[in-house]
C-alpha cells in the first residue's frame, strides 16, 4: 500500500494475448536458484535452511515454528547467509581453493565457507591458531589482488612488486 493509501499495481510486461509475467517474480526466482547453486560450502544445517526457504519457497515464519526458533532470529541469519553466498570472498572459496595446498584449503573453507571463527577453525581442524590465521591472511591477499586485478587499477604484477602479496 502506498503512503497515499492507494494499492499500487505491480507492473506487468504482456509477453502475448495469452501470457503475462511480473518480471519482479522471475528476476527473484533466478536469484534463488542463483544462490541455491551456490551453498555446497556452507553448513548443512544452513543448506537445509536457504533449501526450505528459497527453493521451496516456505516462510521464515512456518520454518522457525517448525525448529523452535524465533522468526526474527531465523529471518536475520538468511540475511547473514545470503550475504556471504553473495560476498566475493566466498565466490573465491568456491572456484579458486582447488589449487591450493590442503591446509589452505581447509582453513578457508571453514572460516568462509562454513563462516566459523578463526579460533574455532584452529580447533576443529588441529592446527595452530597461528597457521589458520596466516593462511586466512593469504587468502584475504589473493582476494585483494584479484579485485585490484579487475578494477584495472593495478598492472598483474604491481602488488608483488610492492612485496605485498610476497
Amino acid at each position: 500500500m502506498h503512503a497515499s493509501g492507494v494499492k499500487r499495481r505491480r507492473r506487468v510486461v504482456r509477453l502475448s494475448e495469452s501470457a503475462s509475467v511480473d518480471l519482479r517474480r522471475v528476476m527473484e526466482r533466478e536469484r534463488a536458484s542463483g544462490l541455491l547453486s551456490r551453498v555446497m560450502l556452507l553448513a548443512p544445517e544452513d543448506q537445509w535452511l536457504l533449501d526450505q526457504h528459497l527453493g521451496h519457497g516456505r516462510a521464515i515464519a512456518e520454518i522457525a515454528r517448525q525448529i523452535g526458533r524465533s522468526p526474527s532470529s531465523l529471518r536475520e541469519r538468511v540475511r547473514r547467509l545470503i550475504g556471504r553466498i553473495e560476498s566475493p570472498a566466498y565466490g573465491l572459496a568456491l572456484t579458486g581453493v582447488s589449487s591450493w595446498d590442503a591446509t589452505a584449503r581447509a582453513c578457508v573453507l571453514a572460516c568462509v565457507g562454513r563462516g566459523i571463527s578463526m579460533r574455532r577453525a584452529a580447533r576443529e581442524l588441529g592446527i595452530g591458531e597461528h597457521v589458520v590465521r596466516a593462511r586466512m591472511r593469504e587468502f584475504a591477499w589473493t582476494l585483494r589482488l584479484m579485485a585490484e586485478r579487475e578494477r584495472g587499477a593495478a598492472a598483474p604484477g604491481a602488488l608483488i612488486a610492492k612485496g605485498v602479496a610476497a
